[in-house]
């Protein structure tokens, strides 16, 4: 490779960094503690009070410690920063992870932040010494729990070379809290580690969390399957196939049966008919033969009716014949 290939590689190298870190950081001033709209308080991490278990910490912040071995906390003048004074968490000899947090209030669930910490610093530069900032969402103070949404570990360097270290997440209550944690795996006897301008700003690109998707509301889609089931009336046009069926079996069979009775009321009236000629016949000693047409007429089955007619057709014969002889008689007499 010529010289003039690998200046042009330098340059494209140095050019892909710089992209990367004003990606991250184009929003926020030379000065990490001016940045418009940070929310944390003591971001320069002045002074120090006491915490009980823990030691001298900046002033509003608190401390943690994840590991057996306990560093101590103190600030003081001798930090390597740019604008001392700092926190400063150390050890002679052994390893240890701890690290500092702060609960910021006058969050907006449903809104992204992002934290930044500006100045994380190793006094012995190895591999195995690596730091991590998170946000606790729900604002809790357990540096354990699973709730804190942590960026990945990256190597711990007197300058941005490995990264810039940084979060975003978004908050699932009104309070939040920002952790810096620092784990120190390589013993180089003086194991020290300074922290320096830890912002939290408002940042509407955070990826969106499972609170905002919790908080979607899903109502809206049983309101279109509300309108599906109005149809559903239109459905009763499927009844009147149901009457059309019982009509049908009340006109075949009811008006064959009415039929059938009216036959059977017709012998009723025969006795009565019967009876009305037989005084007729008593007027001559010589009818007595009407007790004749009952057998025929039970026997042959003609009509009760027909029979008395004759008979009193014959009769009528009979005695007209008679007369007409008398008659002649008693006119040839004469």
């Amino acid at each position: 490779m010529n010289v003039r290939s690998m200046l042009a590689t330098i340059f494209l190298l140095t050019v892909l960094f710089v992209l990367t870190y004003s990606s991250v950081s184009a929003d926020d001033a030379a000065d990490l503690c001016e940045t418009s709209g940070n929310m944390t308080a003591n971001c320069r991490l002045d002074g120090q009070h006491a915490v009980p278990g823990i030691g001298q910490v900046a002033a509003n912040w608190s401390g943690f410690i994840l590991s057996e071995n306990r560093p101590s906390f103190n600030n003081n003048g001798t930090c390597d920063s740019p604008e001392p004074l700092c926190a400063r968490i150390w050890s002679d000899g052994g390893t240890w992870e701890a690290g500092l947090l702060q609960q910021v209030g006058n969050a907006v669930p449903g809104q992204g932040y992002r934290a930044r910490v500006g100045w994380f610093t190793p006094r012995c530069v190895d591999p195995g010494n690596i730091d991590r900032i998170g946000i606790d969402p729900t604002g809790g103070t357990d540096a354990a729990s699973p709730n804190i949404v942590w960026s990945n570990f990256i190597q711990l360097q007197k300058s941005n070379q490995f990264g810039v270290h940084q979060v975003k997440t978004v908050a699932r209550s009104t309070t939040v809290t920002v952790f810096v944690d620092a784990k120190v795996q390589f013993n180089c006897g003086a194991n020290v580690v300074y922290i320096d301008a830890i912002i939290l700003v408002p940042d509407g690109s955070a990826a969106p969390a499972p609170a905002p998707v919790a908080t979607a509301t899903t109502p809206p889609t049983p309101r279109p399957t509300a309108t599906n089931t109005r149809p559903a009336p239109t459905r009763t046009p499927t009844t009147p196939p149901k009457p059309t069926d019982t009509p049908v079996p009340t006109a075949s069979p009811t008006a064959t049966a009415t039929a059938t009775l009216v036959p059977t009321e017709s012998p009723t009236p025969t006795p009565t008919e019967t009876e009305t000629p037989v005084p007729t016949a008593t007027r001559r000693p010589t009818a007595t033969p009407t007790a004749i047409p009952e057998p025929v007429m039970a026997i042959a089955g003609v009509d009760g009716v027909a029979v008395v007619l004759m008979g009193g057709a014959f009769c009528s014969l009979v005695l007209a014949t008679g007369m007409g002889g008398f008659t002649l008689w008693f006119w040839r007499r004469k």
